[in-house]
């Protein structure tokens, strides 16, 4: 009996590190800057990777939180280029993770897939274009803005709102890849900066 109990005690983290927990894991991105973001996520252990200060990998469709644990208030940009397996990507903002799987409050969510872009505000379409879409293995820029109620987007060189919401600004931007699991994208030059205290 205690020789199962040791070999079950060595198998366990070699299990977890393989098969995921429901337990985020986290990380820091930017720890040397004023604005560090923690980065956290469920499921495998290998599906975020760091790769730089500045610059995570996902593989499969995990959904992963960026949370500038400073401010509501901020303005975010980041680079995205993804592989073909990859259909798009959706990023959540004003609303939290435990909001989105709980009650289901999307906040704001901006969806860029090969059929082009959708901003929503819960269910209400806010904007809607067939013109930037999500192309494979072209890197797009993608900038938003939270101050008060109003969030501006930025895709590339085209900006829209700002929108008025009634949804709180949260420290929380969800990024879940959309398509199969076997689509990897990377998300570089990652930064952030609050606007008001």
């Amino acid at each position: 009996m205690a020789v199962l109990l040791v070999l079950l005690t060595l198998a366990t983290p070699i299990a977890v590190w393989q098969l995921g927990t429901s337990d985020p894991f986290h990380f820091w991105l930017n720890e040397n800057t004023t604005v560090p973001l923690r980065v956290w996520y469920r499921g495998e252990r290998t599906a975020v990777e760091k790769e730089h200060p500045q610059r995570i990998r996902i593989c499969g469709t995990p959904r992963v939180v960026l949370a500038d644990p400073s401010h509501t208030q901020f303005r975010m940009a980041m680079v995205l280029s993804g592989g073909g397996a990859l259909d798009g990507i959706r990023i959540r903002m004003r609303t939290t993770e435990h909001d989105v799987l709980a009650n289901g409050r999307n906040g704001i969510t901006l969806t860029l897939d090969r059929t082009g872009t959708r901003i929503m505000d819960g269910t209400t379409l806010l904007a809607q274009t067939d013109t930037l879409r999500y192309e494979p293995s072209q890197a797009l820029r993608i900038a938003f803005e939270h101050e008060g109620m109003e969030t501006r987007i930025a895709i590339g060189c085209s900006v829209f709102g700002p929108f008025r919401t009634g949804h709180p600004a949260t420290s929380q931007t969800i990024i879940e890849p959309l398509g199969s699991g076997g689509g990897c994208v990377r998300i570089s030059d990652i930064v952030a900066e609050g606007v008001s205290p």
